[in-house]
């Protein structure tokens, strides 16, 4: 050892200032998400199937019937959202359905790098500086929104580590990836092309043994589980929800989504340009891990996942209503970057303080804007108004509230929607059938201003704002 080299325990600790920041940061971020969930009226829409499949209403509603939900999805997430129907209220609902959705970002990334042989031969401090960069560069729209796609690409991408694992996956590593891989698909259709690519990515690595029992595992227990939902739902109820409406809903008008994306750069940056960036600039250095790695291996397998699935998900940005968070490039090759990074050795204090903070940095706006507690109080003030109007008021965006107030749940005015665009149209006995018995008023939270649903009921046109609420009622006749 020179005289200008720390001591070993010294260079020891310095390893872990880049961790340590890193945690604090996507700490601090995931509290301050976790504390906006619940005042993102998104979320509730999106939980409400979840409370149709506890208490047996409607989960994939026929023609003219209902409710009406937005869920054209597959059941996945609604099951792994089950926990949240134990809570007392709307507000405690959202809260543990927040914390799911936090998990199911953090729980892939935490697997692959905390098992990562490459990484833990360095000691703990790789993993975790992997871990906390990986919550780091998850946007704000993952964090803050429930969707599909989080348990889909959640699914998808520990499929996919499965079969890294090792040069030629044993039965189990296949049986399991196969398992993940359809639930992937039955949580997001968008998945169904991850099939293709690890069967493509096993042939590559001349795996053809793993290939085809892969590919009979994934038909069989295709086949059961689409048994188990036919007997669940009904064939025609699947076809129409998953497949009809989804292909019916019009093509949006591209030049006006960029323009939406334009003053969310960052999102749009991290979601789906980034990672292509950084895969190509590893390309380009010739820094890419051996094939013969895990490293290697999951780079591959990354790459042919999140190929495999942009057209389809090009398509589903395009349709009207699409968002970025269709497009998979991220939750793919976000994990296999970073494990293609930091294997080969620790970086150097410098390039990890450097990723650390432009990995901060990217949430500059979230910091300064996102709540510091949870965002709660405009669910007990609408539970209060439902409490005191049993079975009168309707609340379209926040059908939980109904839930627990009246104990059934009504239409979903996203649901409408789809169903309109869809070209389904709505008969108004059938509209009415699942709204309150004694409807007395339409509830939307104040700083919504688009209100679908009060072209279905023009009659209620005198407004009255209660607190964070406005209230649509009938103008009294004098």
């Amino acid at each position: 050892m020179s005289p200008t080299t720390p001591p070993a325990s010294i260079r020891a600790g310095l390893r872990w200032i880049a961790p340590l920041i890193a945690i604090a940061g996507v700490a601090l971020y995931d509290w301050m998400s976790w504390c906006a969930f619940p005042g993102i009226a998104w979320n509730e829409v999106r939980l409400a199937p979840t409370f149709a499949l506890r208490h047996g209403w409607t989960f994939y509603a026929p023609l003219g019937g209902g409710p009406l939900s937005t869920w054209i999805y597959g059941p996945v997430v609604a099951i792994l959202n089950l926990p949240a129907t134990w809570a007392h209220s709307a507000a405690g609902a959202l809260q543990i359905a927040g914390a799911i959705n936090l998990l199911l970002l953090a729980g892939p990334l935490a697997i692959i790098f905390f098992s990562a042989p490459e990484l833990r031969r360095h000691g703990w401090a790789g993993p975790t500086l992997a871990f906390a960069l990986g919550g780091l560069l998850l946007p704000y729209l993952s964090t803050t929104y429930l969707m599909c796609d989080h348990a889909a690409t959640a699914l998808g991408v520990l499929s996919c580590w499965c079969l890294c694992r090792s040069a030629a996956p044993s039965p189990a590593q296949t049986a399991l990836a196969a398992t993940l891989c359809v639930g992937a698909f039955w949580t997001k259709q968008i998945e169904a092309f991850l099939v293709p690519a690890e069967a493509a990515f096993l042939l590559s690595i001349g795996a053809r043994g793993a290939c085809a029992r892969f590919l009979a595992w994934v038909t069989l227990l295709g086949g059961i589980t689409l048994a188990f939902a036919i007997a669940a739902f009904g064939a025609d109820n699947l076809w129409l929800n998953l497949v009809s409406i989804p292909s019916r809903l019009p093509w949006g008008a591209v030049s006006g989504k960029i323009a939406l994306a334009l003053p969310d750069l960052a999102t749009s940056f991290t979601t789906f340009l980034l990672p292509w960036a950084l895969l190509l600039v590893l390309r380009f250095r010739g820094t890419v891990p051996a094939a013969d790695t895990t490293a290697g291996r999951f780079l591959r397998c990354a790459t042919f996942a999140a190929l495999a699935t942009l057209p389809a998900g090009c398509m589903a940005l395009c349709k009207i209503g699409g968002a970025p968070n269709s497009l998979h490039a991220g939750p793919y090759l976000y994990p296999a970057l970073l494990l293609a990074w930091l294997a080969p050795r620790p970086p150097e204090l410098t390039r990890a303080l450097i990723a650390v903070g432009l990995a901060l940095a990217l949430h500059t706006p979230e910091f300064a804007s996102l709540p510091s507690r949870p965002v709660t109080q405009h669910l007990v003030v609408a539970e209060q108004l439902a409490r005191a109007r049993p079975g009168q008021l309707w609340f379209p965006l926040n059908p939980l509230v109904t839930v627990y107030a009246d104990g059934k749940l009504y239409h979903v005015e996203d649901g409408l929607v789809t169903r309109f665009l869809a070209g389904y149209g709505v008969r108004e006995r059938d509209f009415r059938r699942d709204l309150p018995a004694q409807l007395s008023a339409v509830v939307y939270p104040i700083e919504m201003r688009d209100r679908f649903s009060m072209q279905l009921l023009p009659e209620f046109n005198a407004t009255t704002d209660f607190g964070q609420w406005s209230l649509h009622q009938k103008k009294p006749i004098h």
